[in-house]
């Protein structure tokens, strides 16, 4: 879906083309890309019995707490919620765990140890507490944090790849898509 809008000088979306010449606005297209996701759990207890891969991030704020899934071969989405409006289908994530391949970037420091504590059920605030001890705002990249002393977690063995470990290159995710030249990079 295209949706034509107009931005300011400063590259500012505005609503409407601006009345009167002081603002010196022009057209852009924008493309949002339209998100499948699976339509009830039997689809999803279909494709995990195939063994399918399941690509995931996780974002973490104080009122806000994500997990998304993206299934590498169907192209489909899972989404788990904590926020004031939703809450995480601890069984369901669970289950997602133990019969899909995991996929990640940074996951097995960052997504994979927040992922285990989700499943224990702790609310967005706890969980930005833990994305706070696993990254600290100020520690240089390469902390190492012990689980099993910060959190009593022991992360069992699962289906996972990190991407972080067989990418020949160094750097961020986006500076990963910005070099094969991927369609679109966004932030959250």
């Amino acid at each position: 879906m295209v949706m034509k809008f107009f931005a300011d000088e400063d590259g500012r979306a505005l609503t409407k083309k601006p009345k009167g010449t002081r603002v010196n606005a022009q057209p852009v297209e924008r493309t949002f890309i339209l998100i499948k996701y699976y339509e009830n759990d039997a689809e999803l207890r279909a494709d995990g019995a195939k063994g399918f891969t399941m690509i995931f991030d996780i974002e973490s704020y104080i009122n806000y707490f994500l997990i998304g899934f993206k299934c590498v071969e169907t192209g489909k989405y899972v989404a788990f919620e904590d926020s004031p409006v939703s809450s995480i289908d601890l069984h369901k994530l669970n289950w997602m765990v133990w019969n899909f391949r995991l996929v990640g970037f940074k996951s097995t420091t960052y997504d994979i140890p927040m992922l285990f504590l989700a499943l224990r059920g702790y609310k967005a605030a706890r969980m930005k507490h833990c994305s706070n001890i696993l990254i600290p705002p100020d520690e240089e990249f390469g902390h190492k944090v012990n689980y099993q002393e910060e959190f009593n977690l022991k992360i069992p063995k699962i289906d996972h790849i990190d991407l972080f470990d067989v990418a020949p290159l160094t750097g961020s995710l986006k500076k990963y898509v910005a070099r094969l030249h991927g369609e679109r990079i966004q932030d959250l």
